[in-house]
């Protein structure tokens, strides 16, 4: 699936937790394995609406870990 390479200003994703290099496994449950699919699966959102976004982040000693965060659109 895609990382994360980055935020813009004032990222929602950036103050929900998610982080430079997280990989993107789901956003509400559609699973995401190019970054074509996170356009299609926020296709239709509007600002304000809310997503469930299921990352993978690797972590030095204990090996990757899921994470989920709720991320408010803008």
């Amino acid at each position: 699936g895609p990382r994360v390479q980055g935020f813009g200003p004032d990222s929602p994703a950036r103050e929900a937790g998610v982080r430079k290099r997280d990989r993107i496994l789901r956003i509400d449950g559609e699973e995401i394995s190019a970054y074509s699919d996170i356009r299609l699966a926020l296709l239709g959102r509007a600002p304000g609406d809310r997503v469930q976004v299921a990352v993978e982040r690797e972590r030095l000693f204990f090996g990757p870990k899921e994470l989920s965060f709720e991320i408010t659109l803008q």
